[in-house]
């Protein structure tokens, strides 16, 4: 999670990997529920699971569908953006 400076106002966005290379289940749980308060994506798929009474595993998978979404969203943002960069010799102009 990235935690803004000021130690008075620790404000969290998102989620961060966790536990270096090889979490474990329980660490990546862990880290997940930790995150939701702070991410929209995260916070929705849980609320959505416990309204619906889901059991674990399918409150995973409506998880890593939401967040699957969010990513493929976000990948066709930024290769929108690129495609319409000026085109050089070296490369798009940034």
């Amino acid at each position: 999670m990235s935690t803004y400076s000021n130690p008075r106002y620790r404000l969290q966005v998102g989620i961060e990997p966790c536990c270096g290379p090889n979490p474990t289940i329980a660490e990546m749980r862990a880290a997940i529920l930790e995150a939701a308060p702070h991410s929209a994506v995260i916070n929705a798929a849980i609320a959505y699971a416990v309204v619906n009474r889901l059991n674990d595993e399918e409150r995973y998978t409506v998880l890593a569908y939401h967040a699957l979404v969010v990513l493929e969203q976000y990948y066709k943002q930024v290769s929108d953006l690129l495609s319409r960069l000026p085109l050089t010799p070296g490369g798009p102009v940034v």
